[in-house]
């Protein structure tokens, strides 16, 4: 499956939910709290902006960055996703309502990395990342990067920021599902008709490389992806 397969159906899904849920897509979930290099974002039937700092952005607005780009999501719940050079990330669903709460985002391509906020803490089921192609990763922890490729992903478990130990990810397609719940160790999706390898310890070389070009974050140790 294509990325611009990919873009179209998950782009088709975005615009159902606009439609049930307009008034959601017209305020700010939030805003480019760091960048270096370049990038654009777009909403759908609209023309392309480019990225900057403070930009807000709203539900169904996918972001692009450029080649030996890096930028940094603050969201409304003080989740924090960071992507590496070229990836593309789209915001499907954000809800803040205690009882109705929700976080749903597609990472398409590129390195990324999320440190969950308030909705995980209070609704950690609500929370969910969308992957290549069909894969998700439901939230039991709070931290974990990794890298969606053309034809395959790897996803890891990441210490949380103030050292105490995460919970756990679940990664699961539709040929099946692993949990990971140690800090360090992964899944490999190896193409779309795979289902999730067994949990191990992981090589995230992407990962390790946008972690350090960030200033605020160099002091996590994270191994490298193997190629």
């Amino acid at each position: 499956m294509s990325i611009r397969r990919q873009v179209l159906g998950w782009s088709l899904a975005t615009l159902c939910w606009v439609f049930a849920f307009g008034a959601w897509a017209a305020d700010p979930v939030g805003r480019i709290a760091y960048l270096r290099g370049g990038g654009v974002v777009q909403a759908p039937g609209e023309p392309a902006r480019p990225l900057s700092l403070d930009l807000q952005l709203r539900v169904t607005d996918t972001v692009s960055t450029a080649k030996g780009s890096a930028v940094r999501i603050a969201f409304a719940d003080k989740t924090d996703a960071w992507l590496g050079p070229e990836a593309i990330f789209t915001v499907d669903r954000f809800q803040t309502d205690r009882d109705d709460a929700a976080f749903v985002a597609s990472i398409l391509k590129g390195t990324f990395r999320i440190v969950t906020g308030l909705i995980a803490r209070n609704r950690p089921r609500a929370v969910q990342v969308n992957i290549f192609p069909t894969s998700t990763i439901g939230i039991r922890g709070t931290h974990f990067g990794g890298e969606v490729r053309e034809n395959s992903a790897v996803v890891v478990l990441l210490e949380q920021e103030n050292g105490t130990a995460a919970n756990a990810i679940e990664v699961s397609n539709q040929f099946g599902g692993v949990l990971i719940d140690e800090p360090g160790f992964g899944t490999e999706i190896a193409d779309e008709f795979s289902a999730p390898s067994p949990p191990r310890r992981m090589q995230i070389r992407s990962v390790e490389n946008l972690l350090r070009s960030m200033q605020s974050i160099q002091r996590l140790q994270v191994p490298r992806l193997p190629r």
